[in-house]
């Protein structure tokens, strides 16, 4: 034990080389903060670090691949180390899949405080405040293999943080002599284990900065807290410089589409009175109003209802509607399964491929990014077809049962 109480930053996947995406378009107010916000995010924690006056910063993975973004990302953190360095806070860096510290350019000189993990071994450095140790630091290589069982017997003395980029496993924290996991590759912040009879943590603290709309929410770093009986507290902190929002909608067959536009016009009001850290982007997701509903899947009703929205906003970024849909096939009305019709046939049909998901859809063929309109394939529809997420088969076919539905119901 230490005898000292002690602060350290944990944080990890900056991606200084990836701008925003995710977006059919971005509109001209909003392609500087599309560029710039990693930047911006990964100098808030930085400046985090001097705030709250840690002894150490955790880099766990992931921050930046050198040969994607030029000389200004290691120009960037160069200057930050820097900053750290004359505070006296030390960095422990770990590389994941896209940072080794051998990819570190010649050109830039890494400042004396930073301790670059070599990314073919495992090694340990003791941090120390006045030339008293308070902490040992263990990196382990990007994967997390090799070298581990040297410190099983680590000496008990001194608060042990490992730092360790990707996946991560529990069964592994009994007989390791490590009170914290700093966890990297995962861009959503996630404790993955927490003993409390020992004190051991495992901890992934997300990326500064969500970069697509399916990171959603909150994004920041984790300042962990260790008390001088080397107990343990973490704390979440913002830092996230634009934050992406999945926000669902329920309506019923009332409800008309003036009734839908002023209701996404008031939510997103309430959305951005909500937010205290800048602009936010919105993807609408509608549930119910089958009959409205059906108006959506060749994309007019949902693409006039965007535009109005952005019209709204103006070159107000605080809330801007990224995309609009329905969720499926709930939205078609149970009986239609059961005529005795060419709609229901294929409404039949197409809940068959959703019950049977060892069937292929063999669509492939259909898609090709410029020919899209000439095969008639809905845009949205198609752009599910070379996904690849857990649940996108059955998101396309929830699309293709409600477009199919609309296209066999005529002007009804």
């Amino acid at each position: 034990m230490s005898g000292r109480p002690f602060r350290f930053l944990h944080t990890s996947d900056f991606h200084l080389e990836q701008p925003l995406y995710g977006v059919a378009e971005v509109p001209e107010h909003l392609r500087d903060l599309f560029l710039d916000s990693p930047f911006q995010a990964a100098q808030q924690i930085f400046e985090l670090a001097i705030e709250h006056q840690v002894d150490f910063v955790v880099l766990a993975g992931d921050i930046v691949q050198f040969h994607r973004s030029g000389p200004r990302a290691a120009m960037f953190l160069a200057d930050q180390f820097r900053r750290l360095a004359s505070k006296g806070i030390s960095i422990y860096w770990v590389g994941g899949d896209v940072d080794r510290a051998e990819d570190w350019p010649a050109t830039v000189e890494l400042p004396d405080n930073v301790r670059f993990f070599p990314s073919d071994q495992c090694m340990q450095e003791t941090c120390k405040r006045d030339g008293v140790a308070l902490a040992r630091v263990i990196g382990v290589n990007a994967r997390g293999s090799n070298g581990l069982d040297y410190y099983e017997n680590g000496e008990g003395d001194l608060y042990t943080v490992a730092i360790q980029y990707g996946e991560f496993d529990p069964t592994r924290l009994p007989g390791l002599d490590v009170a914290y996991w700093a966890l990297g590759g995962q861009h959503n912040r996630q404790t993955i284990a927490k003993k409390k009879t020992q004190g051991a943590l495992a901890h992934y603290p997300g990326s500064p900065q969500g970069r697509c709309p399916s990171e959603s929410g909150p994004h920041g770093v984790t300042l962990v807290h260790v008390e001088a009986d080397n107990q343990t507290r973490m704390e979440a902190i913002e830092a996230d410089i634009l934050t992406w929002v999945q926000e669902k909608v329920e309506i019923n067959d009332e409800t008309s589409r003036d009734d839908l536009r002023e209701i996404l016009a008031v939510r997103t009001s309430e959305l951005k009175d909500q937010s205290s850290n800048g602009p936010i982007m919105i993807a609408w997701t509608i549930t119910g109003g089958a009959r409205l509903a059906l108006k959506s899947f060749g994309g007019r009703l949902a693409d006039e209802l965007i535009q109005e929205l952005r019209q709204e906003s103006g070159n107000d970024s605080r809330g801007w509607t990224v995309s609009l849909r329905w969720q499926g096939s709930e939205n078609v009305p149970a009986e239609w399964y059961e005529e005795d019709s060419l709609r229901g046939e294929y409404l039949r049909r197409v809940q068959n491929l959703t019950d049977n998901d060892e069937d292929a859809l063999l669509l492939d063929p259909l898609y090709q990014e410029d020919e899209t309109q000439r095969h008639g394939l809905d845009p949205h529809v198609a752009s599910l077809v070379t996904a690849d997420e857990p649940g996108e088969r059955e998101q396309l076919l929830r699309e293709v049962a409600a477009l199919g539905a609309e296209l066999l119901s005529g002007k009804n």
